[in-house]
C-alpha cells in the first residue's frame, strides 16, 4: 500500500511541476509579445539611433562566397547597389523564423536591392545540401550563397545567427543586427540603403 501511495505522490508532484512550467512558459511568452508590441512603437527611433552618420560609416569588407553552381562571387562585385546580407544556418530556429519575411521583402525589392542570403556552410553541422534542401522545402525564391571557407563570417565578425548587414550603394555599412529582425526593421533599413 505504501508503494502505491508513494507512486501517486510522485505522479501528482510531476503533474504539478508540468502545470507550473506551462504557466511560467505562457507568462514568459505573453511578456515577450507585450515587449515586442512596445518595441514596435519605439522601432523607428531605435533604427535611427543604430544608424551611423556618414563620418562613422565603415566600408564593407570584401570576401568571397559561392553560389549554387559553386561559382565564386566577391561581395565587391555588387558595389554601386544596395545590399542586404543575411548570415544564417538551417539548424538555427531564429534564422528560420525570419526567413518568410525576407522572402516576401525579396519578392518586392529584388529589382532594387541585392539580397545575399549567406549560409554558414562549415561542412559538418551545416552542409550545402542541408541548406539547399531546407530552402527548397520552404519554397523560398531568394537565391542562397555559401560561405564554405568561412571568409565572410570572419571578415564581418559574425558571432551569432542570424546576423543581417545593410550596405549602401557607396559600399558602406549603414546598420547591422545580430538576432532575428522583423519585417518592419528589414523594410525600414532597406529604405535607408536605397
Amino acid at each position: 500500500m505504501n508503494n502505491k501511495i508513494r507512486l501517486i505522490m510522485y505522479v501528482l508532484i510531476f503533474i504539478i511541476f508540468i502545470v507550473i512550467a506551462s504557466i511560467g512558459y505562457n507568462t514568459l511568452m505573453l511578456n515577450n509579445k507585450n515587449n515586442s508590441i512596445l518595441e514596435e512603437g519605439r522601432l523607428e527611433e531605435e533604427i535611427d539611433k543604430n544608424t551611423l552618420n556618414d563620418k562613422e560609416l565603415k566600408s564593407a569588407p570584401d570576401f568571397s562566397i559561392y553560389n549554387e553552381n559553386n561559382e565564386e562571387i566577391k561581395l565587391s562585385a555588387y558595389k554601386g547597389k544596395p545590399i542586404v546580407i543575411n548570415f544564417w544556418a538551417s539548424w538555427c530556429s531564429p534564422c528560420k523564423a525570419e526567413m518568410p519575411d525576407f522572402n516576401e521583402v525579396y519578392e518586392q525589392e529584388k529589382d532594387n536591392v541585392v539580397f545575399l542570403m549567406i549560409n554558414a556552410t562549415d561542412g559538418m553541422r551545416e552542409t550545402k545540401e542541408k541548406a539547399q534542401k531546407y530552402v527548397t522545402s520552404q519554397e523560398y525564391s531568394f537565391p542562397i550563397y555559401f560561405d564554405m571557407r568561412q571568409e565572410g563570417l570572419y571578415k564581418c565578425g559574425i558571432t551569432a545567427y542570424p546576423t543581417t548587414i545593410f550596405i549602401n550603394k557607396d559600399f558602406k555599412i549603414i546598420n547591422s543586427y545580430t538576432g532575428m529582425i522583423t519585417k518592419l526593421i528589414l523594410s525600414q533599413n532597406i529604405s535607408k540603403i536605397k
